[in-house]
């Protein structure tokens, strides 16, 4: 084969491999507000459900069109909604929206990237993004900073974990990467750092040694900043040899100052519960090949509580594995997805499920919904 040919044809294949590897990895997840009204988004459009009365208030129509709903998330005031939609199943355009309960939508970014998480400031006047960064050696994310009254846009972070939360209006909470582990394209050292909007300001708060999978989570009255990382603080200054991605579950306290570990296993998802007493946790077992289980950490004693064992952790889309995100629906009970062959063996679907963390009871949501979207299927003029 010509030198030339082939040099064309590798980088083909490279480019290829890339995209591969950004497309399809938004995470699977709902939006819970205070009234207990789950948002979510599917083929046939955008969605919010009351569980308890099963009443199912439709946002968006979109079936039967190549775009694709991807992300959804409850504002502060919970009358509106922010959402993602993508040009096609395989395509990385990417637009937000927002949207009232009364399905009125207003178009306020639109991207070539893929946008990977989807979050809004305390107050609503700012929603954040994080999409496909510019940097393809690092490939990892840019945030993005969106005014919500004119939709005015700003990359304000790049190379960043995509996972971010908000501590108050003005403040995110991110993790910046600073450079990637040469023996493991997986392991980044990076900081736990703040975002201040008003000022531009980027302030560290910790080292960290991260995985390219993570979770974060504020909890704003408090002030505190969950995440999981390999290593912190000093110990995070160097690479090791043969260090694997196994993260931990870490507590910042931005009052104090203060790092605290709240952890011995290993953990890759961390959210607060509303109260802040406790945090919502996906843990590995011990051994190779350990399943993940869905837990909560006490925040007073720092115990665990196993959940469900053998969550569902990822769904594998476009060749890539995606996290599945579960969630608090209110202070006693949990979201989380289920999934079921349904056909044979490869006919596999995703079941939204609640487990009542005291008395372990499990609830099945799916039947529920995918009847109620049948129904409204068959108004529109059926399948």
């Amino acid at each position: 084969m010509n030198k030339k040919l082939f040099q064309v044809i590798t980088y083909l294949f490279t480019i290829i491999l890339l995209l591969i590897i950004v497309i399809g990895c938004e995470p699977i997840s709902v939006s819970v507000n205070s009234k207990g009204e789950v948002a979510f988004a599917r083929s046939e459009g955008v969605f919010f459900i009351n569980l308890k009365s099963g009443a199912l208030s439709l946002l968006d129509w979109n079936y039967a069109q190549p775009t694709v709903p991807v992300i959804v998330r409850w504002s502060p005031d919970e009358e509106h909604l922010a959402f993602t939609v993508k040009e096609n199943k395989d395509s990385q355009n990417t637009t937000v929206y927002t949207i009232n309960k009364k399905g009125q939508k207003k178009k306020i970014y639109s991207t070539s990237k893929v946008i990977t998480q989807l979050e809004g400031s305390t107050k609503g006047s700012y929603i954040s993004l994080a999409q496909a960064g510019e940097d393809s050696d690092m490939n990892v994310a840019d945030l993005v900073l969106i005014l919500v009254k004119d939709g005015m846009s700003k990359i304000v972070v790049q190379n960043a974990g995509d996972v971010h939360k908000w501590l108050d209006d003005n403040t995110i909470a991110f993790i910046k990467i600073i450079k990637k582990n040469p023996d493991n394209s997986d392991i980044f050292m990076a900081e736990l750092s703040l975002y201040k909007v008003d000022t531009q300001e980027k302030i560290v708060l910790t080292k960290a040694l991260v995985g390219r999978t993570g979770g974060m989570d504020c909890f704003p009255a408090m002030n505190i900043i969950a995440f999981t990382a390999i290593k912190t603080d000093k110990e995070a200054e160097n690479f090791e040899k043969n260090m694997t991605t196994d993260g931990y579950a870490y507590v910042f306290n931005i009052k104090s100052n203060k790092l605290m570990k709240i952890s011995e296993n290993v953990i890759n998802f961390v959210e607060f519960s509303p109260d802040g007493t406790k945090i919502l946790a996906k843990v590995k077992e011990e051994g190779y090949g350990g399943k993940i289980n869905l837990a909560y950490i006490d925040m007073i004693n720092k115990s665990e509580k196993i959940l469900i064992k053998n969550v569902t952790d990822t769904v594998n889309a476009n060749s890539t594995n995606v996290q599945a995100y579960p969630t608090w629906f209110d202070e006693n009970n949990v979201l989380y997805w289920r999934s079921s062959n349904t056909y044979g063996s490869s006919g596999q679907a995703l079941q939204l499920m609640s487990v009542d963390i005291s008395s372990l009871k499990k609830q099945n949501y799916q039947v529920m919904i995918d009847s109620e979207v049948f129904k409204l299927v068959e108004q529109k003029g059926g399948f």
